[in-house]
């Protein structure tokens, strides 16, 4: 077995055991239903991942990056067009600054 083939196999390991984000949110919402609410994503959704959005009735999804791994740009382009023909609005997030500072001291009394 090559390295490339290792890769391959490891890298389809990693899917068959992991869940999503999105995925996981949808599952995961503290409402009866996913239906007409707002999905905050860091990456663009998978092919997968937006069949699910679709079917949650997820109505707007808002992400950051729209990041394409190795040669897979058919799973973004087939993602867009799903959720385009379901009519979820899609949007990049703009943020309005470049960092937010965090201190992790107790403030002095």
């Amino acid at each position: 077995m090559d390295s490339q083939e290792v890769v391959r196999m490891i890298s389809f390991l990693g899917q068959s055991y992991v869940v999503h984000a999105e995925v996981n949110a949808i599952l995961n919402t503290n409402h009866a239903s996913a239906a007409g609410q707002k999905l905050y994503v860091t990456m663009f959704p998978c092919n997968e991942c937006a069949k699910i959005i679709i079917q949650s009735g997820v109505s707007e999804v808002i992400y950051f990056v729209e990041k394409r791994i190795d040669n897979s740009d058919h799973v973004y382009v087939a993602s867009h067009k799903l959720l385009s023909m379901a009519g979820v609005k899609v949007r990049r997030h703009q943020p309005q600054m470049a960092q937010i500072p965090i201190k992790f001291q107790e403030p002095r009394k």
